[in-house]
Formats: C-alpha cells, sequence, structure tokens
C-alpha cells in the first residue's frame, strides 16, 4: 500500500479531541461518521479551521442516525425506529450526539469556515431500490449497519440507559429482521 501512496501525502492517526499539536497545516481535513464520538465538536471543529492553510478544504461525511420510509412501509412498532431512539438518547445522556448530521453544516459556518456546501443525498438501508446503484448502496449499507448495531449500541443500552443485555439483544435482534425485510424501504441520509 506504501508504494501507492503519493510522495506529498501523508496520514496522521491522533485523538481528535486531544489539543492539536501539529508542527505545519493541513491541505485537506477529513471527517467521517464522527457521530457519538466527540463530545465538543465546535472545538474539534476550531482545531480544524486553526490547522488549515489558506485555501485549505474540509469535508466531513456523516449519516443521519435516523431512518425514515417515503412509502411508510415501516411496521407500527418498528424496532429500527426504537432504536434509533434509544440510541440518540443514550448518546445525549452519555455527553454526546449520535445523530450530529444535520447540526455538520452550522458547526462548520460557525467555525469560521467559508463557501461551505452541503450535499444531502438518500442511502438505502437494505437493497430493496429499482435503480442497480441505489440497490448496489442498499447492500453495502445493510452489511455494514448489521455488522455494526451491536457495536454501536450494547453498552449505550446497558450501561447508559440501564437496560439488561437481553433487552438490548433482542431490541437488536429485530432491528436486524425488519433491515432483511425487503418489503421496509428505510433509507437514512449522508
Amino acid at each position: 500500500m506504501a508504494a501507492r501512496v503519493p510522495p506529498n501525502l501523508k496520514f496522521e492517526i491522533d485523538d481528535a479531541e486531544a489539543e492539536w499539536a501539529y508542527t505545519g497545516k493541513f491541505d485537506f481535513i477529513h471527517l467521517r461518521t464522527m457521530g457519538g464520538s466527540i463530545k465538543d465538536v465546535p472545538r474539534l471543529l476550531r482545531q480544524a479551521h486553526h490547522n488549515l492553510k489558506p485555501g485549505g478544504w474540509i469535508e466531513w461525511q456523516e449519516y443521519q442516525t435516523t431512518s425514515r420510509t417515503d412509502d411508510n412501509s415501516f411496521p407500527k412498532d418498528s424496532a429500527m425506529l426504537e432504536w434509533t431512539k434509544n440510541l440518540n438518547d443514550a448518546a445525549v445522556k452519555f455527553g454526546k450526539v449520535m445523530n450530529v448530521a444535520p447540526l455538520v453544516k452550522g458547526y462548520i459556518q460557525d467555525a469560521g469556515f467559508v463557501n461551505v456546501k452541503e450535499t444531502i443525498r438518500k442511502v438505502p438501508m437494505s437493497p430493496w431500490a429499482k435503480d442497480p446503484k441505489l440497490k448496489q448502496q442498499g447492500r453495502y449499507n445493510q452489511l455494514a449497519t448489521l455488522d455494526s448495531l451491536q457495536a454501536y449500541s450494547l453498552r449505550l443500552f446497558t450501561t447508559v440507559l440501564g437496560w439488561p443485555a437481553v433487552r438490548a439483544e433482542m431490541l437488536i435482534a429485530n432491528v436486524r429482521k425488519e433491515l432483511m425485510d425487503p418489503s421496509v424501504h428505510m433509507y437514512s441520509t449522508l
């Protein structure tokens, strides 16, 4: 892999919430799926702004941690809707915002960035879409969501919300079942 990295590209891995003590400034800062992991987003973005070269760029890609349908295909007792509500509530109780996506543009502008552009796209949560490209995105998103449900929620549900582990696991199992149901046309936005 290192042989394919251009000589002017350098990757930095660090704690984004710690004080930024880099010796040089960056041309580009990329953030992705930071929801629920940053306690002080405005501070993070102020540091990013301070550490960019003049004319530098920041890009933040973030999924909303809410799901919707355009055709009301969620079951009345939707496990996904229950899961996202509890996930977002638990994260806030823990001191972090999981569903940060709707706030990103404002946070970036408040940090001093100019020419801020926001692009919002629907992303299917499973392969229900007719369009081949959206169907493929839905397959990838379904797999990623199925694999990450427990990691995102088990600790928050049991420790922060005080649920018994069996209750959390049952909800996660029902969310997985709903994600696999092709009659539920859920999507998130990115």
